[in-house]
């Protein structure tokens, strides 16, 4: 059966939230890359209320040793890499999402696009209103159904990209 998922408005406290998370694996992993990505990084945006950040690697060689570190702050859901990332998940119960973590190497094409999207919604407000407007939409429309719903925003995003690169 596949999970259903809730959207929340944007809220002041997903920075801080972020900015907590970023201390404790600063504290295991020194000098790491780490960035607020997703809907919680950007102001206004609504979204999953999970809070993803994405700690970005020189080679993959370190990528071992980073999951082993992050694992002693909970993060026990991780996948195998993909598409030129590792995913991780911490599910916490608080009011709002889990924490995920896309561990990605510098100057990678997945790792570009994140901060390019993300950087371009902040930078356009209409942009971010609209994209949650659409995922509004798509919650609805498929009725919560977790995959209908990241297949259609994927396919938003990519079209967002697109507009990027021109």
């Amino acid at each position: 059966m596949t999970q259903k998922i809730k959207l929340f408005p944007y809220s002041k406290k997903f920075p801080k939230l972020f900015e907590k998370e970023k201390k404790l694996i600063l504290k295991l992993i020194p000098n790491c890359e780490i960035h607020h990505i997703g809907s919680t990084s950007v102001p206004g945006l609504g979204g999953k209320g999970i809070i993803d950040i994405l700690i970005v690697l020189k080679r993959w060689g370190q990528e071992q040793v980073v999951i082993k570190k992050l694992k002693t702050l909970g993060f026990a859901h991780i996948h195998p890499r993909s598409k030129g990332r590792r995913f991780l998940s911490r599910i916490k119960d608080t009011q709002y999402g889990d924490t995920h973590i896309q561990i990605m190497l510098k100057h990678s094409k997945p790792c570009r696009e994140f901060i390019n999207f993300r950087d371009h919604l902040r930078k356009h407000s209409k942009e971010a209103k609209k994209y949650y407007k659409f995922k509004k939409f798509c919650l609805d429309y498929y009725q919560g159904n977790r995959d209908y719903y990241r297949l259609i925003k994927g396919g938003y995003v990519l079209q967002v990209l697109q507009k990027i690169k021109k």
